[in-house]
């Protein structure tokens, strides 16, 4: 059965990476470098600069396009950094994540590696602390899904969708997660109500994106 990714969206800004992409062939990116150097930034114990800036770029591309850059980049950033990521990512929804001319920490603390389920543990602990904070479950839930764990994605973006109803990327999400594990009518209800609820806000770059995926979850048996 074809797993398709998660869909996100850009929040960083306009900055093309198409260039980059189109010279650095696949297997010559080191992949865990970027994300040591990503996940520096994001902790602010890196100053940001044209690299850094590139990186986190290249982490926030939509994966609705298969990337696969990107794709890796975000699956080794959430194996080295999980906390920092999503603590990142919540500082990007409220306001501009970086300090205006911050300096690198002076004493930065060394980035770790972990298994999947000591880094399953962290967004745990952040629901905890957040139980009513509706974008702590959907991290959490792209997270599974980024695993193939799609029970519990399809649990976090329940959740995600009691406490802030008729979010259109958590509606996709979710029709994604049903899909890849073969429900089809949960997947065509969700992915409909994603493209309705995307064709009321004017969006249609992804009005447009979910249309293949809903052609594919009606091919389901």
């Amino acid at each position: 059965m074809k797993f398709t990714q998660i869909i996100t969206f850009s929040l960083l800004g306009e900055l093309s990476i198409s260039s980059f992409i189109a010279k650095t062939a696949y297997a010559q990116i080191n992949i865990p470098q970027m994300a040591t150097t990503t996940c520096a930034v994001m902790a602010g114990q890196r100053k940001l600069d044209r690299q850094a800036l590139q990186y986190l770029s290249i982490l926030d591309d939509d994966f609705a396009d298969a990337n696969p850059v990107a794709i890796a980049l975000y699956r080794e950033v959430i194996k080295q950094c999980p906390k920092t990521y999503l603590n990142f990512q919540q500082r990007k929804r409220v306001s501009n994540p970086f300090r205006p001319g911050y300096l690198v920490k002076p004493n930065p603390t060394p980035l770790l590696n972990s298994n999947p389920q000591s880094d399953m543990a962290k967004y745990d602990e952040a629901i905890r602390q957040h139980p009513n904070n509706a974008e702590v479950y959907f991290d959490r839930g792209n997270a599974r899904l980024a695993q193939k764990d799609f029970q519990g994605a399809i649990a976090d973006y329940t959740e995600f969708l009691r406490l802030e109803p008729n979010n259109p990327k958590v509606y996709a999400n979710r029709g994604l997660a049903r899909k890849n594990l073969g429900d089809k009518k949960g997947a065509i209800a969700d992915l409909e109500v994603a493209m309705k609820l995307f064709k009321a806000k004017g969006d249609q770059s992804s009005y447009q994106k979910i249309l293949p995926w809903l052609r594919e979850a009606k091919n389901l048996p």
